[in-house]
């Protein structure tokens, strides 16, 4: 559940491939290319679902990244984001 910025065209000629129509990135042979995941900036709840606000590798734009994908792909980004935040009293 990933809201995509809309494509500036500002990578134009490179070999990877910006996503069109909801298709990941692919580079010259074709293989799908997952951005990675530069930080983790926040998290909200929308509609009962809890989102991360997340700054991708070569992107502008941060993304709203549906938690459970978060959890499953980027693990040890999320449990940092989480560490840097724990307070104990």
């Amino acid at each position: 559940m990933r809201q995509e910025p809309p494509n500036t065209g500002a990578n134009e000629g490179s070999s990877e491939e910006k996503e069109v129509d909801g298709q990941e990135e692919s580079n010259a042979s074709g293989v799908d290319v997952e951005p990675e995941p530069e930080t983790i900036l926040g998290v909200t709840i929308y509609d009962g679902n809890l989102l991360f606000l997340i700054k991708f590798q070569g992107k502008d734009e941060a993304e709203l990244v549906c938690s459970k994908e978060a959890n499953l792909k980027w693990p040890q980004k999320v449990i940092k984001f989480y560490e840097e935040r724990l307070l104990f009293h």
